[in-house]
């Protein structure tokens, strides 16, 4: 698997905050810019969401997987 850029980095940061509600907590806890997404789409049958974000297209996958 290849490393990320640290702008994905930062937006899987962000990502991870707002879902876990850390957003505030200090300087470095922002939450996902919502507003700089300009299409998206959900596959709730194979749990892909495939979303634009300022000129450039990711996929999030949803699965379960087993407990560590």
């Amino acid at each position: 698997m290849s490393k990320l850029s640290n702008d994905n980095q930062e937006m899987v940061n962000q990502i991870y905050d707002t879902l876990m509600e850390n957003v505030g907590m200090s300087e470095f806890h922002t939450a996902f810019p919502i507003d700089n997404i300009d299409y998206s789409e959900v596959n709730a049958q194979t749990g892909e969401m495939y979303f634009r974000v300022n000129d450039h297209a990711f996929t999030l996958t949803f699965k379960e997987v087993e407990v560590r």
